[in-house]
């Protein structure tokens, strides 16, 4: 189960996520795992601030109302197939396209549609030493009416307490959009980890690029994965 709420100027939004995974055991070190997950959430907009200045006096949204809101549900599904070294997956977060109305009367005022996402994975992992493991991953996400982009991923781990990665995105420029790297230390239940990636595409006009920095404490005694296969994919 996952809350969240955001506010940024004159837009809010509140979520509330529950997720289900079941696996299979398909015998030999192979797992199949499905999940499906359900979402609510709400959309809202307030047009009565101060600090709100429409470029256009005819704008529907702003005719239409002050303060207005709208309600999405939605549902999401996915498969995951793993062996000691070699893992595929598919998924599509949200399934239904949905409709974003808003206006005081908010079924009357479309104003976009969500559009529906496909994620496809593979990579596979294999031991240099006993030691030093090496990760390849390649995701790739498509949209209708949308340019597809594509993530390659490297991940190199050091008896699984120091990892590094790092990053390309390829996308609609030729040249990609941005490369990052990461870096992550775990010891016992501590785990502490930064990425920053840097921005390749015609966007480093405007923006720079972002840094992240992740700290997670586990409780509970750790338990051993019966497949010694981990995965680390950057954004």
């Amino acid at each position: 189960l996952l809350l969240s709420q955001q506010r940024l100027g004159i837009s809010r939004s509140w979520a509330a996520r529950v997720a289900y995974a079941y696996e299979i055991d398909l015998g030999a070190q192979r797992r199949l795992r499905m999940g499906i997950q359900g979402s609510l959430r709400q959309l809202a907009i307030d047009l009565s601030e101060a600090s709100v200045l429409p470029l256009e006096g005819n704008d529907p949204v702003v005719l239409a109302g002050l303060e207005s809101s709208h309600h999405l549900s939605n549902w999401g599904s996915g498969w995951y197939y793993l062996d000691r070294h070699f893992f595929l997956g598919f998924s599509i977060p949200n399934i239904r396209a949905n409709a974003i109305r808003m206006g005081r009367r908010a079924g009357q005022l479309e104003v976009a549609r969500e559009a529906r996402h496909f994620y496809y994975l593979a990579g596979f992992s294999w031991r240099w030493s006993k030691k030093i493991e090496a990760q390849p991953v390649v995701l790739v996400k498509a949209a209708k009416n949308s340019p597809w982009s594509m993530d390659f991923n490297f991940r190199l781990a050091y008896q699984d307490h120091l990892v590094t990665g790092l990053s390309y995105r390829y996308g609609a420029d030729r040249r990609g959009e941005s490369v990052a790297l990461s870096w992550r230390y775990t010891v016992r239940f501590l785990e502490i980890g930064i990425a920053y990636d840097w921005l390749i595409s015609p966007l480093t006009n405007s923006a720079n690029g972002s840094i992240e920095v992740l700290s997670r404490y586990t409780f509970g005694k750790p338990q051993k994965a019966p497949i010694p296969l981990k995965i680390s994919i950057l954004f």
